[in-house]
């Protein structure tokens, strides 16, 4: 089959499904039928972070955020893949840069104060966790990693 919709299709299929695997062939055989696609390649950085390939994902999603800067996903999902190989510097910038983006940063603040728990920052951590609280208060991922920070800080102030 030469068809690289179809097996974009497929591989976005198997992606949903849990089938990292078989997601990234379908999705490396679209690639190379449609090269320039960058639809495809997101998909295909995605099969590659899911599957536990984060250090082969980083350098995909360096290329989308290039070419698309104004593009938050993208840029979450290059600071979660660097978050993953524990490059939590970087990925704390590449958060920062993804923010002048997004009219509500509550995601990129949590994910910044991950990073800051990962890197042993605990009140910076907390102050992050706490600026992603007040942005949106109903954002549960959140009040839960708040609270997680606050237990490492051995208090609950």
């Amino acid at each position: 089959m030469n068809d690289p919709a179809a097996w974009h299709a497929k591989g976005r299929r198997h992606l949903t499904e849990g089938r990292h695997a078989e997601a990234h062939a379908c999705l490396t055989r679209a690639a190379e039928l449609r090269p320039g696609d960058d639809t495809i390649r997101a998909d295909l950085a995605q099969s590659l972070y899911l599957g536990g390939r984060a250090n082969e994902a980083v350098p995909l999603y360096r290329e989308l955020v290039a070419r698309y800067p104004k593009n938050a996903s993208y840029g979450i999902d290059l600071g979660r893949a660097q978050r993953a190989i524990a490059a939590c510097w970087e990925a704390i910038e590449t958060y920062r840069r993804v923010m002048e983006h997004l009219p509500n940063p509550a995601v990129v603040l949590n994910n910044i104060g991950n990073c800051r728990l990962a890197l042993g920052q605990i009140d910076a951590a907390i102050a992050s966790l706490r600026q992603a609280k007040q942005a949106s208060p109903e954002f549960v991922d959140a009040h839960y990693n708040l609270g997680l920070a606050l237990l490492t800080a051995g208090n609950m102030r």
